[in-house]
């Protein structure tokens, strides 16, 4: 298994959890088991998340495709 955790600041938090939640399925068919999502109690716009996936190329392609179109 592979683990890929992110961590980021977003303006609105739940604009961006809701396309975060849209696109649980695109990351399913590409190999994400699932992961955890924390939120910051000291400042409610930083997220992590930390997804698992089938192996270590996967998160990377993935990743290249969805840093290309902001949230």
């Amino acid at each position: 298994m592979a683990y890929l955790m992110v961590r980021t600041r977003v303006k609105d938090f739940a604009k961006w959890k809701t396309i975060f939640e849209q696109h649980a399925t695109t990351r399913q068919h590409n190999g994400s088991k699932g992961g955890y999502f924390f939120r910051n109690a000291d400042n409610p716009y930083e997220t992590v998340f930390l997804l698992e996936w089938d192996n270590l190329r996967t998160p990377a392609s993935s990743r290249q495709t969805r840093l290309s179109k902001p949230f």
